[in-house]
């Protein structure tokens, strides 16, 4: 596979050499606002889809599932990490993902809207544009737990109206709209890089916002979050983290022929 110089563009200078080119099957254009779909974007965008490219976007990292019968048959990603695609793809959290060292860097693109399994689908692009497979290994493991600290939830709001998820960012503050708890797990784990188990008990969409801007985007994707800041911001959404150590699958990749 011939590797090509990119540089990367998101909002801050990341220098990346990427492994990877754009791949579409049985569709002769992709265009770049299919990225910024919402969950009823992404169901209605064409059929056969499966592409991997380096990102087009300089917005917010972001990914979107559509479900079928309980089964993920539509997935997107905008301006990812590699971490954060192979966590969609084996359907784990980027913190238990573990990526082999000198492995390469920058943003992606994905959109799956072929039949069947989206996750298959989405390893077997990883596999051919990366040669990158992952092995699951239970590993004792630090961990944090999430958890209601109190029960009022002052800064999450309940959104019970048929919204699609959403996210937007306006005047230093990033809003989230009918997010359910695996938003916010899933942010605290790529910030933390720690996984993050979610035992709130809490199973409603939510409305909620936070302040935002690109030191602490940066800071997210390189798992560099100030963890006494992190704890403040949780305690005005009325929720707490604590540390454990227990038994969890983790995602152990490699590189195949």
């Amino acid at each position: 596979m011939k590797k090509t110089p990119l540089v990367i563009a998101a909002g801050f200078a990341i220098l990346a050499v990427l492994a990877v080119t754009g791949v579409t099957l049985l569709a002769n254009h992709v265009d770049d606002s299919w990225f910024d779909s919402d969950t009823d974007e992404l169901r209605q965008l064409p059929a056969n889809l499966a592409v991997l490219r380096p990102t087009h976007s300089h917005a917010y990292a972001k990914i979107r599932h559509y479900d079928r019968n309980d089964s993920l048959v539509r997935t997107l990603g905008r301006n990812v990490t590699l971490q954060q695609a192979i966590a969609e793809a084996y359907d784990c959290s980027p913190a238990q993902v573990i990526l082999p060292l000198g492995g390469p860097e920058g943003r992606l693109d994905f959109l799956i809207t072929m039949p069947g399994d989206a996750r298959e689908h989405l390893r077997e692009l990883i596999q051919k544009e990366f040669h990158y497979t992952a092995r699951r290994e239970t590993q004792n493991t630090d961990v944090f737990i999430l958890k209601v600290s109190d029960p009022a939830l002052p800064g999450l709001v309940v959104n019970s109206a048929n919204q699609s998820e959403d996210i937007s960012y306006k005047d230093g503050k990033l809003y989230f709209t009918h997010e359910p708890m695996s938003a916010i797990v899933n942010g605290l784990s790529l910030g933390l890089n720690t996984p993050v188990m979610d035992q709130t008990g809490l199973s409603n969409a939510y409305d909620f916002s936070m302040s935002w801007n690109m030191d602490v985007e940066k800071r997210m994707e390189n798992g560099q979050f100030n963890l006494a800041g992190t704890r403040k911001v949780l305690a005005g959404w009325g929720l707490a983290l604590e540390s454990s150590n227990v038994p969890m699958d983790m995602y152990v990749v490699t590189e195949t022929p």
